[in-house]
Order: structure tokens, then C-alpha cells, then sequence
């Protein structure tokens, strides 16, 4: 049997990761090691992680961010994979058993995501044995992100060997490394609703400055690397998709007015549409642009909430 070491940083998260460990317990397929990286938490965390005893692995730190966290937990892996698991999220109880069954038939698939469910829900949803396997190109990776971080599961061979999270990427390590990975293995996504997230205010989705931070020093780095390889109008494509993501992002933190300057930049890097897989409808850009300007004078209501179906996946 497949050993699966689950990781789970938190941060000022006792509210949320009793649900978190909770559910990594209840896995139909068992893990072979449960990791909590308290990442300098000055709230109860440490006092709600004491019933679980020895059934988790706890370290402590001070603060050094979601990067800094998962290395920790890295380092002390034991898995021949690794799921990683936010501390405000939680797993289907099949989540685990369901992703290693695609991976031990389809060897060539490094690391493996799933759809999402909103959570807190009455129930789990209904999930099947057969779902269907997407596989994502590196070209369609460096133009925006296709996974969650609480639905990965990877070879840890693999994570290890490209030296982890880059901790000078702020906000979105997660997606710098989904990229380096897509760079020398398939990735791909499970079209199965196994990963409960929860939408909580504050959160990295929530903050556009840091956001656009992490993903220019992402860009930065493709450049670096010449990642394009001449192809100039992918490199526009991502910066695009970088102004309209954060776009969506300041509509929905209130800043309707920086919204619509960025949309009108998402356009002028890349003035052709996007396909809908990349933006979740067509026509997304010239609509969201009228929308938005309709919400700067108060003419629409303000964003929805940033819940787990949201087509912006940053």
C-alpha cells in the first residue's frame, strides 16, 4: 500500500484545523504520517492539537509564511507521496484513495489535484470511481493556475528533487512550484469534488497587492529562464491573465475603480479572447469590463464572495 504523508501549515488556524486533521483521519485510504507545521500561531493552536496525541506530528516555528511551513514539513516526510492540506480546508473522505488509484495506473503523472466543494456542508458530495483525468499543459500552466493547494497530491521524489517551495515568491508559492513541476513531469487534475475549501476573510485570495507581488516575481523568473521561448504572445497572454485576476480581485475587496484600470491592462497586453477554460466564459473580459464600470457608479451590486467554484483560479 502507497505511503501518504499529509502536511498541513497553519497559521492563527485553531478555529479551522481540528476540521483539517479530522478529516485527513477519517481517509479511507490511512496516511502513513499527518504533519502540523504551526507557523508561529499566538492563538489556541497548540492547545487544540493535544487531544490528537501521537497520531499527528507537530512542529513548531516562528511565522516564515506558507513556503517556509511545508518545507518543514517536507523535510521530515517519510511518504512515497505527499498531500499537502491548508488548515482551513478539509478532505473527502475518499480523496486520498481515489487520487492514488489514477496514480498507480498512470505512472507518468507526477502531481495530481481535484475539483473543489464548499465547505462547511451538510454532506459530502457523491463522488465516483471513474471520474475523469485532465491532464494540464506546462503552456496552459504558465498563463494562470488549475489547482488548489489542499487537493495536491505529488510524488515526493519529485517535490524533493526541485528544492520544494521558493519562499521568495509571496502569496502564490503554491502555483511557482505546480509550474516547476509541469516543466519536467505530466500534471493533471481529477474531476472529482474532493477537497472541501473554505472561503475565509482575510485569506491570500482575498488580497490583491500581495497576490500581483507573487505572481510578477513568477513571471520574473520565466523570464529568467526564457520559459517563452520566443513565443512572445504567450508571455502577453500571462501578464493578461495576471491584470485580469487581480482585476476580480479588487472588485471583490471593494476597489472598483482599480478593477476596471486593470481589466482595460488584462486587454491591452492580450486583446484576443481567451478561451473559455482559462477565463470560465466567453466574452469574460469585454463583459466583466462593462460590469465593472456599472459598479463604480454604483449602478450593480458589489463582488460575491470568493467561494470554491469561483472561475478566477489564482
Amino acid at each position: 500500500m502507497e505511503a501518504v504523508t499529509i502536511i498541513i501549515p497553519t497559521y492563527n488556524s485553531g478555529r479551522f484545523v481540528t476540521d483539517a486533521i479530522e478529516s485527513a483521519l477519517r481517509q479511507t485510504h490511512a496516511p502513513a504520517q499527518i504533519i502540523v507545521v504551526n507557523d508561529g500561531s499566538t492563538d489556541d493552536t497548540n492547545e487544540r492539537l493535544i487531544p490528537f496525541g501521537d497520531r499527528i506530528t507537530v512542529i513548531n516555528q516562528s511565522n516564515q509564511g506558507a513556503a517556509a511551513a511545508r518545507n518543514a514539513g517536507l523535510r521530515i516526510a517519510t511518504g512515497e507521496f505527499v498531500a499537502f492540506l491548508d488548515a482551513d480546508d478539509v478532505f473527502h473522505p475518499r480523496k486520498l484513495e481515489l487520487q492514488l488509484a489514477v496514480l498507480r495506473r498512470r505512472l507518468e503523472i507526477q502531481m495530481l489535484g481535484t475539483r473543489c466543494f464548499d465547505y462547511p456542508c451538510q454532506t459530502v458530495p457523491e463522488v465516483s470511481i471513474d471520474a475523469r483525468v485532465e491532464e494540464v499543459a506546462l503552456d496552459r500552466l504558465l498563463v494562470r493556475n488549475y489547482f488548489t493547494a489542499s487537493s495536491i497530491i505529488v510524488r515526493r521524489e519529485i517535490v524533493e528533487r526541485l528544492g520544494g517551495f521558493d519562499a521568495t515568491v509571496p502569496n502564490v508559492e503554491d502555483f511557482d512550484l505546480w509550474q516547476r513541476i509541469a516543466q519536467v513531469g505530466a500534471v493533471a487534475n481529477l474531476d472529482s469534488p474532493l477537497t472541501g475549501y473554505r472561503a475565509v476573510a482575510g485569506s491570500i485570495s482575498r488580497r490583491p497587492d500581495g497576490v500581483e507581488r507573487g505572481i510578477r516575481r513568477i513571471l520574473c523568473k520565466l523570464d529568467e529562464q526564457n520559459a517563452w521561448r520566443g513565443r512572445n504572445w504567450l508571455r502577453r497572454k500571462a501578464f493578461s491573465h495576471l491584470h485580469y485576476s487581480i482585476a476580480y480581485l479588487h472588485s471583490a475587496a471593494g476597489r472598483q475603480g482599480v478593477a476596471l484600470w486593470e481589466m482595460l491592462q488584462s486587454i491591452a497586453w492580450y486583446p484576443f479572447p481567451y478561451q473559455r477554460h482559462e477565463v470560465g466564459a466567453a466574452l469574460a473580459r469585454p463583459r466583466r469590463t462593462m460590469v465593472l464600470s456599472l459598479r463604480l457608479f454604483g449602478l450593480k451590486r458589489p463582488e460575491a464572495p470568493l467561494l470554491a467554484g469561483n472561475p478566477v483560479e489564482i
